[in-house]
């Protein structure tokens, strides 16, 4: 396919800016970089006419944009660095067909097993027209401190959905709650909520390997307490706590029932 780079690379800078104003005029100028590229994306926007032009992914050049974000832009790590307009957005484009040529012969590789990161999950049912509509959630629902909805259920339908369609073992490679965790006077942490949502979501994986999907294993998230990409240190999500100001670790509740898991293999869910 032959590609003028400069050419549209000098259109998609033009468009961005146009669609910043469109975005801006809806009040959502303040969201983050990748959100931002989702509304800049939407049915209206320049930018989406002169991608669909250019017979550009959207898909690829979303996780491409997403990438250099999440290394250019917004590191931690390098802070301060951050590319000129034409020379992201012509790497940008030049990485999105690559990747779309790339993943065309993985795709045909086989894989070994299905990696899934699931934490929550909702209802649908068919609308109107037959597209799938989510079920408002009840009133006062459980939640996280990431405000993600407690349904443990996920851990069911998740699993048994990818083994049904494509006959792979199925491997949980993160699950995990992210609570409001402190030292507590008596000098433990002492985290009910995350026994109580971690139990839920294994029996309902233990359901879903009863029920005929080949599950062959499950990751916790996480071990320690850690840096969250998009919180930073506000959101805890390991069974060992970490205090950052002085490194000293403290091993939760949560941490000792998940030992007592493992070596009852479960038996004690």
């Amino acid at each position: 396919m032959a590609i003028d780079l400069d050419k549209i690379s000098n259109e998609l800078e033009d468009a961005l800016e146009r669609s910043r104003m469109l975005a801006e005029q809806r009040k959502q100028a303040q969201i983050t970089p990748l959100h931002m590229l989702f509304v800049l994306l939407d049915a209206e926007s320049p930018l989406a006419a002169v991608l669909d032009k250019s017979g550009i992914a959207v898909d690829a050049l979303l996780e491409t944009f997403a990438t250099r974000l999440n290394t250019e832009r917004n590191s931690p790590l390098e802070p301060g660095r951050r590319p000129t307009a034409s020379s992201a957005l012509r790497n940008l484009i030049e990485k999105s067909f690559e990747m779309m040529e790339r993943r065309g012969a993985e795709r045909a590789e086989p894989i070994d097993f299905i990696g899934l990161n699931i934490y929550t999950g909702y209802e649908v049912s068919a609308g109107p027209d037959g597209k799938p509509l989510q079920t408002p959630e009840s009133v006062g629902a459980a939640k996280t401190m990431m405000d993600w909805t407690v349904d443990e259920r996920c851990l069911y339908w998740g699993p048994m959905h990818f083994w049904n369609r494509y006959g792979k073992p199925i491997v949980i490679t993160e699950n995990g709650l992210a609570g409001m965790d402190w030292i507590a006077l008596d000098g433990g942490v002492h985290d009910p909520q995350r026994i109580d949502y971690t139990r839920r979501h294994l029996r309902q994986l233990a359901k879903a390997a009863e029920d005929g999907a080949k599950v062959q294993g499950y990751l916790h998230w996480s071990f320690l307490d850690n840096f969250e990409w998009a919180f930073g240190y506000n959101r805890r999500f390991g069974l060992v706590y970490v205090d950052y100001a002085t490194q000293r670790r403290v091993p939760k509740d949560s941490f000792f029932w998940y030992r007592d898991t493992i070596r009852a293999n479960g038996a004690n869910l």
